[in-house]
């Protein structure tokens, strides 16, 4: 029995179909596994009271380990750019550092979420206000951030809002 030219061509053209295939679920998995632990070490080391996921502890400033950080949620964001969660725990992994360069780096990613209307960053910016004079947020901008994030809800500055004007 033989077996025509266009048979086995078409055998070819199967076979490199399905190995295609399955390379590009192999390189898909992975992607997605790096993605899942790049988050998962940046949520770790930088996860936040203010926005804190599922079963995982929140990690108090002065107990971020700087360097990993930054690291971990830059990576992070490099495979997942548009989350606002992994951007503002790269914005709490700057302001870790307590250096002048990474309060006003971290400032920066804050404004930009703020521009987002992401609740936790606005009223981290409040507290940049209150605790960090030499990043000169007025008292009127200030506030403006505490109510922004008390009109979106967030729990902590509708109490703190409550307080403030009394």
């Amino acid at each position: 029995m033989r077996v025509s030219r266009e048979f086995l061509l078409l055998l070819v053209v199967i076979s490199i179909g399905v190995i295609a295939l399955i390379f590009d679920i192999y390189i898909r998995s992975d992607v997605e596994q790096r993605t899942l632990n790049y988050e998962d070490q940046c949520t770790k080391l930088a996860a936040s009271y203010l926005d804190k996921p599922f079963q995982v502890e929140p990690i108090r400033y002065d107990e971020i380990e700087t360097d990993e950080a930054i690291k971990a949620c830059s990576r992070a964001l490099d495979v997942n750019p548009s989350s606002n969660r992994l951007k503002f725990y790269l914005a709490r992994s700057y302001e870790s550092a307590q250096s002048t360069e990474g309060l006003l780096q971290a400032k920066k990613i804050l404004i930009e979420l703020s521009e987002l209307e992401y609740a936790p960053a606005l009223y981290e910016l409040y507290l940049f206000g209150e605790y960090y004079k030499q990043l000169e947020i007025n008292t009127d901008e200030k506030f403006m951030y505490l109510k922004s994030a008390a009109d979106l809800g967030l729990p902590h500055a509708v109490t703190r809002y409550i307080n403030v004007i009394g």
